[in-house]
């Protein structure tokens, strides 16, 4: 059809590099578009350090797993996590779980660019489009400040409320 493609890479990132080769080999210019234009989705969390990042994902993940399992709420803080076990939960929901978060770029700011760089380089994608699974507001919109920063270091960007 000649349009722009957009791949969900944040929950099926296994068929990210498939699906944007299958759309640039059967891409035909179109009056909207002359060349292929693909976004693949990721999620992302970035914190100051790796290993906060890390903190921040693991509470997510266990979030996530609890809130399929049945047990629905907020997402937890990782000090919540830390403090004690969040309650039982689907081995099977812990496995999908960790399967769509395993694609998930997490670390400090050096480590995500070069995760977001080499997600660009193995899919071919034009544009990135990031989803921030964690807990807090704050610390999520930090997340976005410290990616756009690293990313684009002399552009003034700012991050919308969505």
């Amino acid at each position: 059809m000649g349009l722009s493609f957009a791949h969900g890479g944040h929950f099926a990132a296994g068929n990210s590099v498939a699906a944007n080769a299958a759309y640039r080999q059967s891409f035909r210019p179109s009056a909207a578009l002359q060349q292929p234009y693909a976004i693949v989705s990721v999620g992302v969390i970035c914190a100051a350090t790796d290993a906060l990042a890390e903190r921040h994902d693991h509470a997510a993940r266990v979030s996530t797993v609890r809130n399929l399992s049945g047990a629905a709420g907020q997402l937890l803080s990782y000090n919540e996590i830390e403090a004690g076990p969040p309650g039982s939960w689907s081995l099977a929901c812990e496995q999908f779980v960790t399967e769509i978060f395993a694609s998930h770029i997490v670390g400090g700011p050096a480590s995500v660019k070069a995760g977001l760089a080499a997600l660009a380089r193995r899919t071919g994608a034009d544009q990135i489009m990031i989803a921030t699974i964690m807990h807090g507001y704050a610390d999520r919109l930090r997340s976005y400040e410290l990616i756009a920063e690293a990313c684009f270091p002399r552009r003034s960007v700012q991050v919308g409320n969505t």
